[in-house]
């Protein structure tokens, strides 16, 4: 029978956490590591889909998710951030900021920009 993605992404960020918690590299990485590794794979990742290599590509696009989780849990480890609050605050920015996708609206890319860039100015403005 076929796992649902949230079983799977949940199994997946739990045994990141266990690395988190039980591999002495991920524990004595800092963040800047982590970003540094970040950085490669998204380099890698990028090389293999210029090279029209989409397995490989696939491959690169895990590595990417695997180190962005990984520097996440860090960070949920040492209570900078939590996942459960990060995650719907993503989802309520994203929302605010591509309103046309609730309204199942389709809208030019200069649209789309505009529509972007005003929601973003009146959000600074409100943090200010």
């Amino acid at each position: 029978m076929k796992r649902s993605m949230k079983d799977e992404f949940e199994e997946l960020y739990n045994f990141i956490r266990l690395d988190d918690e039980l591999s002495p590299w991920a524990r004595e990485t800092t963040f800047t590591e982590r970003i540094e590794e970040l950085q490669k794979e998204i380099q890698e990742m990028k090389v293999e889909l210029e090279k029209s290599d989409y397995e490989e590509f696939r491959k690169e696009v895990g590595d990417v998710l695997w180190d962005l989780l990984c520097l996440i849990a860090k960070a949920e480890h040492q209570k900078l951030l939590s996942l459960d609050k990060l995650l719907p605050e993503i989802h309520e920015k994203f929302k605010r900021r591509k309103l046309f996708l609730q309204e199942r609206r389709k809208v030019t890319k200069e649209e789309e920009i505009r529509i972007w860039q005003e929601v973003k100015v009146r959000e600074k403005n409100e943090r200010n």
